[in-house]
């Protein structure tokens, strides 16, 4: 029960006490190289697509570097389609605003679905416009269609599902570098997990949980695909290996939205989601001997329960590739006990590259993942409504094939053990593939 409040101090501590210790190592020649195109780390398909890419240069970068943005506007298609199947276990019927209860149903036969979307992505760099310096325009849109099966699991068996047919502007900001200071401001609807508490291997998986858990997702989630709010993020590059942000976002992301291209409802009535992030880094995911620390919090002024009580959360992080061709990762985050019901969030795998001397290029991902619930919720359970499960956990094995320079495969595995915590549940299998194209 005393291990939230020493990891929110422990937390804390790093925060504070890491730009103290890295500060020094600023100096004029800090290194401008480095690549920029923000767009990377932004969206799932984003972030699935390119995660052995150095989107802690991105991310961290002091100044933009004009010279790898010579055009003014530069952008992308890409489209993104899997095909899932329930193979054992349980399976759910879709939600919707009517029916926010999912029902749970034995498996009888194969339940199948197909989920797709359609990202366009495009930037605007106000140097290469001979505008002003050091400004950026970014916009990302999303096409979604179809729906990916349910199961009976607490997190999604894809992590582009989004609930259905829709047109949604996910982020449409402007960036603006400081680069006297080394700082940078950016404003406009942004995706909290395109920056805080990722790990570039961890987005290689297919299901939802490996990139926020329930400790976070659950009840009034952050700013977050596949509904986004307006903030304000900040970010200070201490040196060339690590950086400060810390951002705020209107609190509320209202299941309202989800139909909507673009969500405008902001009222003081929805609180205030306030999160903070010192992270060390250094080297390419793609290379021997990079590194990725982070330690991060978030505290919420409306509860979900009691919009007059706050809400908290702390996180860690770490991921390191172990030679030319293994990455690491591990996820662990908290929320306070009293008022939420989960508590704990574990995650890890790893990421190996060309595990076949004839497919140099392709990935093969393992990952697993852990949900607890906390032990103040389940006492207020009684009778049909306690659950026979403290947790659920979660396993993926994927492999991406790079069949052309454009287009990759996907197959997928997935098995949910205890799924949704409850004994009404079973264990849960699903098979599936993903297709990505860019162009």
């Amino acid at each position: 029960m005393k291990t939230m409040p020493l990891l929110l101090t422990i937390t804390s501590i790093v925060i504070v006490t890491w730009p103290i210790t890295t500060f020094a190592e600023l100096t004029s020649t800090t290194d401008l190289s480095n690549p920029v195109y923000s767009s990377l780390n932004h969206g799932p398909l984003a972030t699935a697509e390119k995660a052995f890419q150095s989107a802690q240069y991105l991310t961290a970068r002091p100044a933009l570097n004009t010279t790898l943005l010579k055009d003014p506007f530069s952008y992308e298609f890409a489209t993104t389609v899997d095909a899932l199947s329930v193979v054992s276990g349980s399976a759910t019927s879709a939600t919707s605003n009517s029916n926010p209860e999912p029902v749970t149903t034995p498996l009888t036969q194969n339940s199948s679905g197909v989920v797709g979307m359609v990202d366009f992505i495009a930037e605007f760099n106000t140097d290469a416009a001979n505008l002003w310096q050091n400004g950026l325009f970014f916009l990302y849109t999303t096409l979604t269609f179809g729906a990916a099966p349910s199961t009976s699991g607490l997190h999604k068996t894809s992590n582009i599902d989004a609930g259905g047919n829709t047109l949604r502007v996910i982020e449409a900001w402007y960036e603006h570098h400081f680069s006297v200071s080394q700082f940078s401001a950016l404003i406009g609807w942004h995706d909290f997990n395109s920056e805080f508490y990722v790990t570039e291997y961890a987005n290689l998986f297919t299901h939802a949980g490996f990139q926020m858990g329930q400790t976070l997702a659950s009840y009034r989630r952050p700013s977050n695909y596949p509904v986004t709010t307006p903030g304000l993020r900040i970010k200070n590059a201490l040196s060339n290996s690590s950086y400060l942000q810390f951002a705020l976002y209107d609190g509320t992301t209202s299941t309202s939205a989800i139909n909507k291209v673009i969500e405008f409802n902001v009222s003081p009535s929805d609180g205030v989601f306030l999160a903070a992030e010192s992270t060390y880094f250094k080297g390419n995911p793609r290379k021997a001997g990079y590194t990725k620390l982070a330690a991060g919090a978030w505290y919420l002024l409306a509860n979900s329960r009691n919009p007059t009580l706050p809400n908290a959360g702390a996180y860690v992080l770490a991921e390191a590739s172990a030679g030319m061709n293994l990455g690491l990762f591990f996820k662990f985050s908290q929320t306070r006990l009293d008022d939420n019901q989960y508590d704990q969030f574990y995650t890890a795998g790893l990421n190996y590259r060309g595990i076949f001397l004839q497919r140099k290029n392709d990935l093969l991902g393992i990952g697993i993942m852990h949900t607890r619930q906390s032990n103040a919720y389940l006492t207020t359970q009684t009778g049909s409504r306690k659950p026979f499960f403290a947790a659920e956990s979660a396993l993926e094995i994927t492999y991406v094939a790079q069949v052309m320079d454009w287009l990759k495969l996907q197959p997928t595995f997935q098995y949910i053990h205890n799924s949704r915590i409850n004994p009404a549940s079973v264990n849960t299998a699903v098979i599936g593939l993903r297709t990505q194209a860019i162009f």
